[in-house]
């Protein structure tokens, strides 16, 4: 069917954009959002997540022990705190063969964030065989470290 005249002519003169120049104008205004949204949105986010988290107290805990040396009756345990803030190690737990074989608590030795204290221990151990030492702040945080006895 062919379209009178009148009506070839003003549709010859509407025309849209092309395809491919929307497609290019779609990507690059998601690339300007995406970069609006990345420098303002997500730091501001985060801001208020680590700012909540702080007024909640919401900190973690994280002990580890660095050494561990046994001389004369005597266990050297060296703890280090990688927390951000002080912690209180209150126990030290010997275990061999998964029984604990000797325990101590309510020790009370504060840590001062990204600091090593030396915990001693009097205890008899025999050489030539393997225990595991933890360490456990009040919090319950646990930190243990096998020792082994040659002799």
């Amino acid at each position: 069917m062919k379209l009178p005249l009148e009506l070839r002519v003003i549709s010859h003169y509407k025309k849209g954009i092309s395809p491919v120049l929307a497609v290019i104008l779609l990507m690059a205004i998601t690339a300007t959002l995406s970069a609006f949204i990345y420098v303002y949105i997500l730091p501001w986010l985060f801001g208020v997540r680590y700012g909540m988290e702080e007024a909640l107290s919401l900190h973690y805990e994280e002990i580890m022990i660095d050494d561990l040396y046994y001389e004369d009756g005597t266990l050297h345990i060296y703890v280090r705190n990688l927390s951000p803030f002080k912690v209180t190690i209150d126990a030290v737990y010997i275990e061999y063969k998964g029984e604990i074989i000797y325990s101590t608590t309510g020790l009370g030795i504060d840590v001062e964030s990204n600091d090593v204290v030396e915990v001693i221990v009097e205890v008899t151990l025999e050489y030539g065989k393997s225990y595991n030492v933890k360490v456990s702040t009040k919090r319950g945080i646990i930190a243990e470290r096998r020792l082994v006895l040659w002799g």
